[in-house]
Parts: structure tokens; sequence; C-alpha cells
């Protein structure tokens, strides 16, 4: 699974959560429920990634069903985000190929 991160400004401004790490299902995981997440994120003054979770169905489109900005290459966004989403996809991809979510949960 690739990483997909989006960045989207407010009046050309960065905001709490001007980037989003989207995590969508393959479709076997989602035939068995899984559903996307998408970590809505930006650095905060002491350099940590800080942010909030969304769940969308499934099928849900970027860009035709929700509007998330321009999608970012990884090598320019900040290296934490870049360094958490890389992680977090990794962890991910593994729940989506045995069905063991409990890794996801608890990280």
């Amino acid at each position: 699974m690739e990483t997909r991160i989006y960045k989207r400004l407010l009046n050309r401004k960065e905001t709490i959560a001007s980037f989003t790490v989207w995590f969508k299902p393959t479709k076997k995981a989602a035939q068995d429920g899984a559903i996307i997440n998408a970590y809505c994120c930006n650095i905060d003054p002491y350099g940590r990634v800080c942010g909030y979770w969304e769940d969308y169905p499934p099928n849900t489109r970027v860009r035709a069903d929700i509007r998330l900005g321009k999608r970012q290459k990884l090598a320019d966004v900040p290296k934490q985000i870049a360094e958490w989403a890389k992680r977090k996809t990794k962890i991910f991809s593994e729940a989506c190929k045995t069905g063991n979510w409990d890794k996801w949960n608890e990280d």
C-alpha cells in the first residue's frame, strides 16, 4: 500500500490539520468490514505530529466525495509527518493482509 498524504490550506495558511494521511483498505479488507482511516494533522510547536482521526466508508473517493487538498510527495511533507506516515502505513498494510487489527488499534 502506498502512503497518500494531502495538504489543504485555509486562506493560504496552514492550520492544525493541514495534512491528511489517507489509509485506504484493500478490497478484501473492505469486504471484511475495514473502513478508510484519515489522520488530519500538523506539527505542533514542539515538533510532534498532532491531530485527530476521521473515518470514512471504504468507497469514499478523494476529490469526488471529499476535498483533502493537493496530494503531496513524501519528500515534500515535514520529516516528522513522513516518518509517522511510513510507520503507520506499514502497520495498516499488515492489518489489511492478516485481518488482525490489534496492533493498528493499539498504536
